[in-house]
């Protein structure tokens, strides 16, 4: 039951537009920036999640849920 709350509150907190909009704006302004995911996947994924996090104010559990659910990679 538990689960299933958290799983209802994240699509609630975090809209699927929204987070496909932010995750694609994140991954390339990285990439732009010259920070390849390929080298630095740690680094490139703690930072996306940082951002992540200060947009949507959840948990980066929350986020990883939804990022998996809608399919959304780097």
């Amino acid at each position: 039951m538990e689960y299933q709350a958290n799983q209802f509150a994240g699509l609630v907190l975090v809209p699927r537009k929204q987070l496909e909009d932010n995750f694609k704006h994140i991954v390339k302004y990285l990439k732009t920036e010259g920070h390849d995911p390929d080298n630095f996947y740690d680094l490139f994924e703690d930072y996306l999640y940082k951002k992540l996090v200060r947009v949507f104010g959840v948990s980066r559990q929350v986020l990883e849920r939804r990022v998996r659910y809608e399919g959304l990679s780097i």
